[in-house]
């Protein structure tokens, strides 16, 4: 889940930038990255560039460790789940929750237990 969390960050800044933006993803293979991009265009959180908006000759995945995020664009579902997942306290309070619970673990349950988190720190519940 922390690839899906760096890859959401990726696509946001992304979004405010100009050019080619490279994001180091050390020790993912390409792969995994391809993978779960394709998921999270899948779950509706991102959506896939045309292929016409990448520069003539590049290749939208080039090396295990660097991914380009050009094109992509959070949806507003994406920008919901970023949203929870900003917080290093609430994330890493849900991913430790989550994890006992279950050594694998849906993203249904994790955005839950995501929005649990922050309604307690904002003494909601």
């Amino acid at each position: 889940m922390e690839l899906v969390r760096k890859l959401l960050q990726a696509v946001e800044a992304e979004e405010s930038a100009y050019g080619l933006k490279a994001v180091e993803l050390g020790g993912e293979s390409e792969d995994r990255v391809k993978y779960q991009l394709r998921l999270l265009v899948d779950a509706g959180l991102v959506r896939e560039p045309e292929y016409s908006e990448w520069p003539k000759g590049e290749g939208r995945h080039r090396s295990p460790l660097r991914i380009y995020t050009q094109g992509y664009v959070l949806t507003w579902q994406g920008h919901e789940f970023l949203d929870l997942a900003m917080s290093e306290s609430v994330w890493k309070k849900a991913i430790g929750k989550c994890a006992s619970v279950a050594g694998r673990f849906s993203f249904e349950l994790l955005l839950a237990t995501l929005k649990s988190v922050a309604a307690q720190q904002m003494g909601l519940s």
